[in-house]
């Protein structure tokens, strides 16, 4: 379940796998509708069953959006605002995507690499010249970063005490690499694969 950001007392709530269900059908009918012939309006309905029998299974809360042509055809809300499930969720309350922004910076940096201004095989310091650790900006490369390869560490380190104390100072992505970056990788960059958030901190 997607939560707001007010729910949930600063938790972070998963990508469930209804939604990623969800978010496939909504691809499909983008998809399948993506030449100039606008959804249809059994592709949509299609869409609006599913997400409502998972709303009703209690396996769905979110916003599903389908546009066209830069036109918004279909959008509406689904379950609960909150874990308590009080409120309906509207289709303009801001929602606490957590690691979703993952997929943003990634196709971020891929248009940076269509673009031509960075390779997958570039190393960190290529591009942050005043990396903190040239360790970590020497041998890291921006392939591994996005597969999570870099040996970049893990959330114990970017959302514990120390970080926690600073909060209010860290606004940007710098600020972060400004507290963080001071470590050398946690494996030798490329040998293993190591679920974290530093390593997308970095590449944003």
């Amino acid at each position: 379940m997607l939560v707001p950001p007010s729910a949930g007392a600063g938790r972070m709530p998963a990508i469930s796998t209804p939604l990623r269900s969800v978010a496939a059908l909504a691809l499909s009918v983008a998809c399948a509708t993506a030449t100039a012939q606008a959804p249809s309006a059994t592709d949509l309905a299609r869409l609006d069953g599913f997400a409502l029998g998972l709303e009703a299974a209690g396996r769905f809360s979110g916003v599903v959006l389908v546009a066209h042509d830069g036109e918004v055809v279909f959008e509406k809300a689904y379950g609960p605002r909150d874990e308590n499930g009080e409120a309906p969720l509207r289709a303009d309350d801001r929602l606490n995507l957590a690691s979703a922004g993952k997929m943003f910076t990634s196709v971020a940096i891929l248009q940076q690499v269509a673009a031509g201004r960075i390779t997958l095989d570039s190393h960190v310091g290529e591009v942050l010249e005043d990396y903190p650790n040239r360790a970590f900006a020497d041998t890291v490369t921006v392939r591994q970063l996005l597969t999570h390869t870099a040996g970049a560490g893990d959330v114990d380190e970017l959302f514990g005490a120390e970080h926690a104390a600073q909060r209010a100072r860290l606004r940007t992505p710098a600020d972060i690499i400004a507290l963080h970056g001071g470590r050398p990788p946690e494996f030798a960059p490329g040998t293993q694969q190591k679920y974290g958030n530093y390593g997308y901190v970095v590449l944003g």
